[in-house]
């Protein structure tokens, strides 16, 4: 995963819901299909998140600051 400004860009994966949240609160939701490799994220979203990749099988997580 790389991330520039607001975009994220991924390199081959399965499809996952993207989930940002901030003090517990989800501020973002998206759904990522395997044949789409660049997120865009809102531009008023600023500070520092949560960033979680939901699949059927597993759930990864970290923290992005914007």
């Amino acid at each position: 995963m790389w991330m520039s400004g607001h975009s994220i860009t991924l390199s081959s994966h399965v499809d996952f819901e993207i989930e940002i949240t901030q003090n517990g609160t989800v501020v973002y939701t998206d759904y990522l299909p395997n044949e789409v490799n660049t997120l865009i994220l809102p531009e008023d979203l600023s500070g520092e998140y949560e960033i979680r990749l939901i699949t059927d099988n597993y759930v990864l997580s970290g923290y992005i600051s914007l």
